[in-house]
This record gives structure tokens, sequence and C-alpha cells, in this order.
């Protein structure tokens, strides 16, 4: 049997963006706090962190849903 042109089919460039976009937005959350505690080194780390976190989580879940197919 051959593949419906029609199925959709995720990219792992979709899910890697959305992680990063969600991901830098809980890092300027966490330079938020931060600046609240008045820690420098959690001000200027909290986007990096929230970036890399975002990127392996995206792609984590591509992996996984793509497992099931």
């Amino acid at each position: 049997m051959s593949k419906q042109e029609n199925e959709k089919n995720p990219k792992l460039g979709n899910y890697v963006t959305y992680g990063m976009t969600f991901g830098l937005l809980a890092g300027a959350l966490l330079s938020i706090v931060g600046t609240m505690i008045e820690n420098l080194f959690i001000q200027i780390a909290g986007p990096a962190i929230g970036l890399s976190f975002g990127t392996v989580i995206g792609a984590l879940v591509y992996s996984f849903g793509s497992r099931n197919r």
C-alpha cells in the first residue's frame, strides 16, 4: 500500500522552532525572577538556559511522536 499524499507529516524544524520560542519565553521569565532577587548570573543566563532546554524538549517531543507511527 502506498502512502496517502494528504497525510500530514510533521517536521523536526517545526517542533524545534516551537520549543525555542516557548523556551525563550520561559527564559525571559527566569530573567525577571533573577532581577527580583538581584542575581546577575540568572539575569544573563536565563534566556540561554530557556533556549537550550526548549530546543532539547522540542526534539524529544518530535522523536517520541514519530516513534509511534
